[in-house]
This record gives C-alpha cells, structure tokens and sequence, in this order.
C-alpha cells in the first residue's frame, strides 16, 4: 500500500513539472520565432534602403541585388531553424535555462 502511494505521489509530481516544460519550451519556440521576425524586419528595411541607394546612385548597375540574395539566403536558413526544426538536440531548452540562470544570479546580486 505505501508503494502504491508513493507511486502515485511520484507520478502527481512528475505531472506538476510537465506543465512547467511546456511553459518553458513554448517560450524557448517563441523566442526564436519572435527573433526571426525581427531578423525580417530588418532585412525589408536595409534593402529597400540598398535599392534606393543602388538607383539613386549607380541605376543602370545593380549591385544590391547581391547583399539581397545573400542575406535573403541567411534569412531562408533562419526560417528553417525557427519553423521547422521545434528544438535541434535541446540545445534552445538548455540555452533557456542557461539565461535564466545567470539572470536569476544577476537579479540576487
């Protein structure tokens, strides 16, 4: 009967944590997406900046379409790690707790 019964206490706290790893690896998830959103905002804006330079300066050149295609590469690159691949090895959970770490010991101090 006392196995039983810490059988069941073992299992009710295992579930109490299980909520917590959703939390945390939903904020991890959001935190990269959130990232590559911003990454994207910046790409529009700094390119269309280059296009502008690029046709006020040299038209007939174009050489902004270089920078574009190879930030636009980085920025297909990012899309993948943030939408398709939820959590490559763990390393995004791991790193979420390394900050929220040293946050905890910055905040203590």
């Amino acid at each position: 009967m006392e196995n039983e019964q810490s059988g069941s206490s073992e299992t009710a706290a295992g579930n109490l944590r299980a909520p917590r790893r959703v939390k945390i690896r939903a904020w991890a998830g959001a935190g990269v997406k959130f990232s590559f959103y911003i990454h994207l905002a910046a790409y529009v804006v700094v390119n269309l900046l280059l296009v502008c330079i690029n046709l006020i300066t040299t038209p007939l050149l174009w050489w902004c379409l270089w920078p574009i295609a190879g930030w636009g590469f980085a920025l297909l690159i990012h899309a993948v790690v943030a939408f398709s691949i939820p959590d490559l090895f763990g390393i995004g959970h791991r790193m979420y707790k390394k900050e929220l770490q040293r946050q905890l010991e910055k905040f203590k101090a």
